[in-house]
C-alpha cells in the first residue's frame, strides 16, 4: 500500500515542546555565497608572479625576515600564532644583579630550557 506524499503533514517542531522534531536539523543558517575567509584564501593560494611562489609564503618569509633583522612586534607576533597567547598576566618583579652575570651559565640554563620544550638546539 502507498501513501499519497500529497496528504503528509511535515512536523519540524515537537507539537508538545515546541522544540525540532528528531532528525530535523533545525533549520541550520544556508550557506553563504560570499566570505571574506574565502576570499583571502583564494587570493593567497595564487602564485605570485615576481616571485614564482604562492603569496601566502611571500608574506610569511616577510614575516621572518622582519623577525630575524629584530622587529619586536613581529617576533612576539610569530611566537604567539605558533605557540598561542600567554595565558594570564604574570607580573614583572624586577630583580637587583650585584654581581656580573656569567653568559656562559645564562646560555648554559637557556639551551637546557629550549630542549626540555622540545626545540633541537646545536651550538
Amino acid at each position: 500500500m502507498t501513501q499519497n506524499k500529497k496528504n503528509v503533514i511535515k512536523t519540524y517542531t515537537n507539537p508538545v515542546t515546541g522544540k525540532f522534531a528528531v532528525g530535523n536539523p533545525g533549520g541550520a543558517r544556508p550557506k553563504k555565497e560570499f566570505s571574506m575567509t574565502n576570499a583571502f584564501r583564494e587570493v593567497l593560494s595564487e602564485k605570485d608572479p615576481r616571485e614564482k611562489i604562492e603569496k601566502y609564503k611571500v608574506i610569511i618569509n616577510k614575516a621572518i625576515s622582519m623577525a630575524t633583522r629584530g622587529d619586536n612586534d613581529m617576533i612576539k607576533y610569530i611566537v604567539n600564532r605558533l605557540e598561542g597567547m600567554p595565558s594570564g598576566s604574570q607580573p614583572i618583579v624586577p630583580i637587583q644583579i650585584n654581581q656580573p652575570l656569567d653568559m656562559k651559565l645564562v646560555e648554559q640554563e637557556a639551551v637546557e630550557l629550549l630542549k626540555k620544550l622540545g626545540y633541537k638546539v646545536e651550538k
